[in-house]
């Protein structure tokens, strides 16, 4: 196992908690293998620096198996989900979910130049004979050809 060698003399569940730890990745279920308590184990953490690393060591080995399992099963099931789950992993930049959020105050919205707005922000064309929003700012909103708001009423002067 990786995190075997301690110089130091060990608890004996020590080494029990560790491997299960990295084979399943939880602490209730390592703890339960190796006969302890949770707060015990919480506390030689907090008090052994040595152990603290050797179950973050144990921690990362899961985490690394985990990955390697999962693209192990996409190879054998042709399933291509794990893999995109890699190129998250390894390529985070380029594989990035993206996500926009849009928080705003509206004192008065027509329901008709609300589903215009959500149109616009959904990138949707257009419902015929409806409102739709135009220009850089989709609060501005057409009708007919000309904008609503109030620049446009000072372009009608």
């Amino acid at each position: 196992m990786p995190f075997a060698g301690a110089d130091a003399p060990r608890e004996p569940w020590y080494s029990v908690f560790l491997a299960d730890l990295a084979v399943n990745g939880g602490i209730s279920l390592a703890v339960a293998a190796a006969g302890v308590h949770r707060s015990l184990v919480y506390r030689r953490i907090a008090d052994d620096s040595a152990f603290a690393e050797e179950v973050k060591v144990a921690e990362a080995y899961y985490r690394d198996h985990l990955e390697w399992e999962s693209v192990n099963l996409a190879r054998r099931k042709d399933n291509p989900l794990p893999f995109f789950a890699r190129l998250k992993a390894e390529l985070p930049a380029r594989y990035i979910d993206r996500q926009a959020v849009l928080i705003g105050t509206v004192e008065a919205l027509d329901p008709e130049e609300g589903r215009a707005l959500l149109r616009a922000m959904l990138d949707l064309p257009p419902a015929e004979g409806a409102l739709e929003a135009a220009g850089p700012d989709p609060a501005r909103v057409v009708l007919d050809g000309e904008p609503s708001g109030p620049e446009s009423a000072q372009t009608a002067e």
